[in-house]
């Protein structure tokens, strides 16, 4: 997996500038690569690609990978999406609701070059495709790339926390199947959830996340109720209410 150094700042809220679409679009397509072939891939300014550039390395969509030779011998940056970027092109890709309107074969691409991002969803895009079960994903992966800030700011209280990815990989297979905290009050899960679980009990590894995530979710809802309990006993124990 390509690594790099991510410039500090906020995730640069959607809609982005068409310059910024672009940009991420081409890396999703063309990348790793600099800015003078993103430029040249498009036919837009070099300015115009830099500052978008620039202006999503700040935002944390795209990482300078490494400084590499170009065929005219100079040295140029070469960058690529971050995880978040990935999630950012997806959004774009799957914003329409008309899911006729979808470009398969680009979001396939995108999937398929990022799988090792997130192995047990993008690793297993074929998967879903042979067992009928790729539309049921997509939908899934829908709502969660349309509510990552909500993932990042307040998440699943249940959930496990560690990053983004940890929570993207564990909320594309338990949407839907436990109460959601308020931040996904909204969702409306459009699809059959038996028919979601049965697509994927065929394979070992999906099945076996599933087993130990849903035995840590069993952990983290009885430690969470004997936190509940403990403040209960403190508070009708408290001083105040003796005297009441």
């Amino acid at each position: 997996m390509m690594r790099g150094r991510v410039t500090k700042g906020m995730r640069f809220p959607l809609p982005l500038t068409k310059s910024q679409i672009i940009a991420l679009s081409t890396l999703a397509d063309k990348g790793p690569t600099n800015i003078y072939q993103i430029m040249k891939e498009n036919g837009k300014a070099y300015s115009l690609m830099f500052n978008a550039i620039k202006e999503l390395e700040k935002c944390m969509l795209v990482m300078f990978v490494e400084k590499k030779q170009t065929s005219k011998g100079t040295m140029a940056n070469v960058y690529d999406l971050t995880f978040s970027g990935i999630l950012a092109v997806l959004e774009i890709e799957l914003a329409p609701e008309d899911t006729e309107r979808w470009n398969y074969v680009k979001i396939r691409k995108i999937i398929k070059k990022y799988a090792d991002w997130l192995p047990l969803v993008f690793g297993k895009w074929t998967f879903f495709q042979k067992m009928g079960t790729e539309k049921i994903a997509l939908f899934r992966l829908k709502k969660i790339v349309e509510n990552q800030q909500l993932i990042r700011d307040k998440g699943e209280p249940l959930a496990p926390t560690s990053d983004m990815k940890t929570q993207v990989c564990w909320l594309f297979y338990f949407l839907g199947l436990f109460p959601a905290s308020a931040a996904f009050d909204e969702w409306q899960i459009r699809h059959d959830t038996e028919a979601w679980m049965n697509g994927w009990k065929q394979d070992k590894d999906i099945t076996a996340y599933f087993m130990k995530e849903l035995e840590n979710y069993r952990k983290r809802l009885k430690n969470l109720g004997a936190i509940v309990e403990r403040h209960i006993t403190l508070i009708l124990g408290s001083r105040e209410l003796r005297k009441e």
